[in-house]
């Protein structure tokens, strides 16, 4: 995730928070990344640059503390295309972190390959789709014998793991990949060395 918003181009600690709470805490509040502090942010940074995924820039302030600036790098892209391509473990009973890690996957999907897409569902697909299979058979088994509370909470949950089961397949059946970050990378470098060549 941390790698992921440097896409959006270079920046210091404070932005890369800022783009973490606008793509995914002000999104989704109360997931896994409602908070995103200081101690979770620098130490990763810190990490990512020691393996190469980012570099650092110091950029000197006369009037205030100097800042850091990260950029991704190449290897750094690759890290992303192999962690979006990583499914996540949920050892067969996915909860609601494990349903905000699939989102964080979906938005780097297109970086992919459509198998690689399909392997980060299935275990996804299969798990909503006994869910769904279980509650509409309990609809048509108890529907005359439930009372009208659970009857409501079935015919309300019921069509919601349809629509999940809908979002999946849908996700693994979309024919879109985008080039390789690596490449993607190398043009953005080439179009901003070429705009300040041409500045200057």
């Amino acid at each position: 995730m941390v790698l992921g918003v440097l896409l959006g181009g270079p920046a210091h600690g404070y932005q890369i928070k800022k783009r973490i709470a606008a793509s995914f805490v002000d999104q989704y509040p109360g997931g896994p990344y409602a908070s995103i502090s200081d101690s979770i942010v620098y130490p990763r940074l810190s990490r990512f640059e020691k393996e190469g995924f980012v570099k650092c820039k110091l950029e000197i302030q006369s009037n205030a503390p100097n800042k850091k600036i990260y950029q991704l790098t190449e290897h750094g892209c690759e890290q992303i295309e192999k962690l979006t391509a990583t499914p996540v473990n949920f050892g067969g009973k996915v909860r609601y972190t494990d349903a905000q890690d699939l989102i964080v996957h979906v938005m780097f999907f297109q970086f992919i390959t459509k198998d690689e897409r399909r392997k980060v569902i299935e275990p996804f697909f299969a798990y909503v789709k006994a869910r769904y299979e279980d509650a509409a058979a309990k609809m048509e088994k108890f529907k005359g014998q439930l009372g009208p509370f659970p009857l409501c909470l079935l015919e309300y949950g019921t069509p919601m793991l349809k629509n999940q089961l809908d979002f999946l397949q849908k996700l693994m059946d979309i024919d879109f990949q985008a080039k390789p970050l690596k490449e993607l990378y190398r043009e953005a470098i080439a179009s901003a060395m070429s705009a300040q060549h041409t500045s200057s």
